[in-house]
Formats: C-alpha cells, structure tokens, sequence
C-alpha cells in the first residue's frame, strides 16, 4: 500500500479540485490551478492552521484552516463580484448554502480555499516557480500573513515540509 501524507491527500483532494473548477470558471488557460498554486495553499494551510490542527483562531476573528479573517473575506467578496463574477459564483458553488458568510469557511474547507485563491489573486506579483519553495514562503509572509504578522517565511516553508511528511492516519 502507498503511504500518502496528510499535506498530499489535502492538496489532491481538497485544494487541487477547487483550483481545476475555479480555472474553467477563469476560462481553462491553466493560471489557477497550477503547481505553485497547490504548494501555496498547501503552505499557508500549513503553517495558519498547524497542520489542519484548527479551523478557526482560538483568539482572535481569523476562520478556516487558512485563518482569514472576516474583513479579509469581506474584501475578497467586493472584489469578487467587481472583477471575477464567475469565479465568486464558482466559490459559491463551494459551500452547500450559498452567501457571503466569513463563517462558512470553517464549516466547508473547499470554500475556504477558493477564496484564499481568490484573494491572491489580487495582488499583481506572479507566484514563484513551484521549485523554489524559498520563494513560495516569502510570497506568502508578503501577501497573505504580511508585514503585520508575526510569522516568518522560514515558519511557512518549516510548516509545509512538516504538513508534507505526516501520515494521514
């Protein structure tokens, strides 16, 4: 039998289905869904939720195992609807009761990484090559933790080699 890790059975059965809807939604040209999308929310999933271990932040407002936060969603959901109609009605599809509430993605982790998708998508910056995970992290401290949060690039990158080795037992 196969050993499969937790981080590549959440990327193959959660994070790549979502991102191969929201590309035919983008018109199949192959931008959405590509490797260094899968290894970027497979980092930030990682490192915000220490390895699927939380859905919702303990203290504070941040929701999912991606830890948004609701001003965040509510950002992405304007600029969704202004810019990506038919990405926002992808993601709606997403989660069984379709709205506009944060809350949902904790409930619903497939519409929780369409908007975290979505919500890269704003920023002008390509993603790195899939191989350079260095530049993955740094991206990812840049756009989604910031330069208000406390996490380094080195604790993305740390948290998705730990995500990639354990078992999904």
């Amino acid at each position: 039998m196969n050993d499969i890790t937790l981080g590549q059975m959440f990327g193959q059965y959660v994070i790549k289905p979502v991102l191969d809807k929201m590309d035919i939604a983008a018109g199949s040209k192959g931008s959405m869904n590509t490797e260094s999308a899968v290894i970027i929310m497979l980092m930030i999933a990682a490192h915000e939720s220490d390895c699927l271990k939380y859905s919702r932040q303990i203290k504070g407002p941040a929701i999912s195992f991606l830890q948004m936060e609701p001003d965040t969603f509510n950002h992405n959901i304007s600029w969704l609807k202004a810019n990506q109609p038919q990405l926002m009605n992808v993601i709606n599809q997403l989660s069984p009761i379709p709205n506009d509430y944060a809350f949902e993605m904790a409930m619903y982790p497939e519409f929780a990484i369409g908007m975290g998708r979505a919500n890269l998508l704003r920023f002008p910056e390509k993603l790195p090559d899939a191989s350079d995970l260095t530049g993955l992290a740094a991206y990812a401290k840049k756009y989604w933790n910031t330069y208000k949060g406390k996490a380094t690039w080195g604790d993305y990158l740390k948290a998705y080699q730990r995500f990639m080795k354990m078992p999904a037992k």
